[in-house]
């Protein structure tokens, strides 16, 4: 991630007649990289700092899981 983290959210899409329209821009996702999209599930690794991590490094790694509810990416189990 080094300091390249600070995106603050993401843009959800969705595929409209070959017309591509943004859904939502969610901004609770800070330091969370999406990995995938499996039945409508958004596999995602969230990072997080130790005491001793350098500002620009996290080090822990933490699966998340997201999915569209509403007109919100909601996490799930």
């Amino acid at each position: 991630m080094g300091n390249a983290s600070a995106g603050m959210g993401w843009a959800v899409l969705i595929n409209r007649g070959g017309k591509l329209t943004i859904i939502i821009n969610q901004t609770n996702v800070n330091n969370t990289i999406p990995l995938a999209i499996e039945n409508g599930t958004i596999k995602a690794r969230k990072m997080k700092y130790k005491k001793e991590d350098a500002h620009c490094c996290p080090s822990i790694k933490v699966a998340k899981k997201y999915k569209l509810i509403g007109s919100q990416l909601k996490e799930v189990k």
